[in-house]
């Protein structure tokens, strides 16, 4: 059955519908639940089949010091930060952090005074800075293998722990390292239960956020959540609104200025609620029960979709979370590292979508599918995913405003997407089997991911 869509014309924009949507106006219906689904299942079937997973998730740090930390008296959850190409951005940031503080005291996080740049810096101290979050919360950046060295040198001596993840490579793989959205943030929480366990589940909860968050407006600290989540000790998470665009640093020091000017500097009533949300960017997550239920986000969303899917899992089961669309997450556009790691990062993620949507594209068409995925505009051809990208992309009077678009990374690159695309929003509206979805977010089924400390 081939799916019903239209080019999403504004793809590849800074919006996040324009970043990681290729299709829009998609005709989803009840017909199409089997191939919806088959999408979600051929993921988890594709890394299995090639051996890619279940495999040990190495985890690289100063191990003996981390537990040390973590069992000091009085520690707080920690806050892990999900990073690439980015360790000279957070250095300066936290360089800024410290010239800040001592024109301009700020208490706490959330003090917006920390965000005012005062000594004109031009850059913003992110919201997991040490001087921010305070000396009894540890904060762990997770970085890929390959960027470990150049994050340990970038910041060595600034009060943050980094943690360099890889998956083991099984003999003769097609892919070198598994990488992308979905792998970084898997690697992220089996940190956290790792972390957990050995260091004497002295906390339950865990904080993840992007690197380049900064603030969060309307938001009263770490520690008004986590009382949260405590009185609900059964929910999955804390999600607040997401930024839908990266700021440029005048515009937050505008922001926290004019805040702190009307004398909401320390913001401390509790934002909006909601029933649910996109969970993304900022969160705090319940790492004894994602330990206990074997939940994570799921490895096969590579380049997008990687939190939505969870939201929309959470949605479905259902699993209760707590949602503050009151709250909304502030990010600073930030400078990229341009380092050999990253680009090495980078070739990985390449490599590993090349060889998912070579899957995807290749077999004789059957129904239901996949693969191979198949498309059609309204009154034209069915045809191939892989096909329908390649022809808009290359089409001079048609092709959309992307960076590259005629190279052949950039075009696997939006079939990818396209097919994260359709299965979460195939699940948003009512048309994918939960189960599918459920085995992305359970690679390992009911038993716990192998873990090497390194």
């Amino acid at each position: 059955m081939a799916i019903q869509v239209e080019r999403n014309m504004s793809y590849g924009g800074n919006l996040v519908t324009q970043k990681y949507q290729p299709l829009q106006a998609v005709s989803y219906d009840a017909t199409g639940r089997a191939t919806y689904s088959a999408l979600a299942s051929n993921r988890v079937r594709l890394l299995k089949d090639l051996h890619l997973l279940p495999q040990p998730l190495e985890l690289r740090t100063t191990w003996t010091d981390v537990i040390t930390a973590e069992n000091k008296s009085g520690q707080l959850p920690p806050i892990v930060v999900i990073s690439s190409n980015r360790s000279r951005w957070i250095a300066a940031g936290i360089a800024a952090c410290s010239l800040q503080v001592e024109v301009q005291p700020f208490s706490v996080a959330h003090d917006l005074n920390a965000l005012t740049d005062t000594v004109n810096v031009r850059q913003s101290p992110p919201l997991y800075a040490p001087a921010r979050t305070g000396s009894n919360r540890n904060v762990y950046i997770v970085v890929h293998i390959l960027e470990y060295e150049q994050y340990r040198t970038a910041l060595h001596g600034l009060g943050m722990t980094v943690v360099g993840w890889s998956f083991r490579q099984p003999e003769g793989s097609p892919v070198g390292h598994l990488a992308g959205f979905g792998a970084s943030r898997f690697a992220a929480i089996e940190f956290c239960k790792e972390l957990r366990r050995v260091s004497g589940n002295r906390w339950d909860y865990a904080w993840l956020l992007d690197d380049n968050v900064v603030g969060i407006t309307s938001w009263p600290g770490y520690v008004y959540f986590e009382d949260r989540l405590a009185e609900e000790r059964k929910h999955l998470c804390v999600g607040f609104k997401a930024g839908t665009l990266a700021e440029q640093q005048a515009d937050i020091k505008k922001w926290a200025t004019d805040e702190v000017r009307a004398g909401r500097g320390i913001p401390t009533d509790p934002p909006r609620r909601t029933a649910s949300g996109l969970v993304q960017q900022a969160s705090l997550w319940n790492i004894r029960e994602l330990t206990d239920s074997f939940l994570n986000f799921g490895p096969a969303f590579i380049t997008s979709a990687e939190d939505v899917s969870f939201c929309k899992y959470m949605d479905l089961a259902p699993a209760p979370y707590l949602f503050f669309e009151g709250a909304k997450i502030r990010k600073e556009a930030a400078r990229s590292d341009n380092s050999k790691g990253a680009e090495k990062v980078k070739e990985a993620m390449a490599a590993f979508t090349r060889c998912v949507v070579n899957a995807e594209s290749a077999g004789a068409v059957t129904n239901p599918t996949p693969p191979p995925v198949m498309l059609k505009l309204a009154g034209g051809a069915d045809q191939r995913l892989s096909t329908f990208i390649m022809n808009w992309f290359n089409d001079p009077v048609k092709r959309p405003p992307v960076e590259e678009v005629i190279d052949h990374k950039t075009q696997r690159k939006a079939m990818c997407q396209a097919v994260e695309q359709l299965i979460i929003e195939s699940c948003a509206r009512g048309f994918l089997d939960r189960d599918a979805l459920t085995a992305n977010l359970k690679i390992n089924g009911d038993v716990a991911q192998v873990v090497a400390r390194v």
